[in-house]
């Protein structure tokens, strides 16, 4: 019989090890302040995907729109190295709202940036689907760097959700509609808390189902929760308490136009 160490007191414990697993595919995006040249402010996250042996940008497209249309310097933050969002190539979907640019070899060597961590593709889908959902990424209201007076924010959130049967109104393709209250929810440590948590900021944010896996063989005694990349966040409807995904196979046909169009 498979046992799982699975804490009834805190159910939320594997949403947490999950996420802090996978917050290094994270990308923060920030825009210079319109107050200061010393302030940059969060403005949308996104995602490193691994595809055909090249490495490509996903967030929403709308952050991406923000950026172009303030005429303001945006920089972003690759494991721990930051770097200005120029000479990069965004190929667009609007009916998906979504953005993918390549990190060609070349920007990266330019950038100094040696190495990623990355979301595979193909999406594995290893035994069970489960109905717990995850997103995480940047609230705007909590990344700000202010070096007039040393200030550095940088703060990550994850969140879980539960899928909706009844969608919300929206022009996203196929999208994937999951139940969130920001004003009221639980720690890992599964005590209610309430609070204000500004999504704002969480745009390009990338969302998972969790799986659960059975043991191989009568040695193996855990039960296993992985989880697969569903698709991008890329809307926040606050009175409905519902977050709009756009699926990953459209961020994968957008990849799909730099290997045919710029082989390396």
């Amino acid at each position: 019989m498979a046992i799982f160490d699975f804490d009834v007191q805190r159910p939320f414990a594997v949403l947490d090890n999950l996420m802090k697993q996978w917050e290094r595919v994270l990308v923060p995006i920030y825009l210079r302040s319109k107050q200061s040249n010393e302030r940059v402010e969060g403005v949308g996250t996104g995602f490193i995907l691994h595809y055909e042996n090249r490495y490509f940008l996903v967030t929403a497209l709308h952050v991406i729109t923000r950026i172009g249309e303030s005429g303001r310097d945006a920089y972003m933050n690759l494991n721990g190295h930051a770097a200005a969002m120029e000479k990069l190539l965004f190929r667009k979907s609007e009916t998906g709202d979504v953005a993918v640019a390549e990190l060609y070899s070349g920007w990266l060597q330019e950038k100094k940036i040696r190495s990623l961590v990355s979301v595979d593709v193909p999406i594995k889908k290893p035994g069970t689907a489960l109905s717990m959902y995850f997103a995480i990424g940047f609230p705007a209201n909590k990344n700000v760097l202010d070096r007039r007076y040393d200030k550095l924010k940088v703060e990550m959130f994850g969140m879980s959700m539960n899928q909706l049967a009844f969608p919300v109104e929206t022009s996203i393709s196929n999208a994937i509609f999951l139940e969130h209250d920001h004003e009221e929810g639980y720690n890992v440590d599964n005590e209610l808390i309430r609070g204000h948590v500004h999504l704002q900021g969480m745009s390009g944010s990338p969302c998972f189902l969790v799986r659960q896996t059975s043991p191989q063989n009568e040695e193996e005694v855990l039960v296993h929760y992985v989880p697969q990349i569903i698709g991008v966040l890329v809307e926040w409807h606050k009175e409905q308490k519902t977050l709009v995904v756009a699926p990953i196979d459209i961020a994968i046909k957008l990849a799909d136009w730099f290997l045919a169009n710029l082989p390396n």
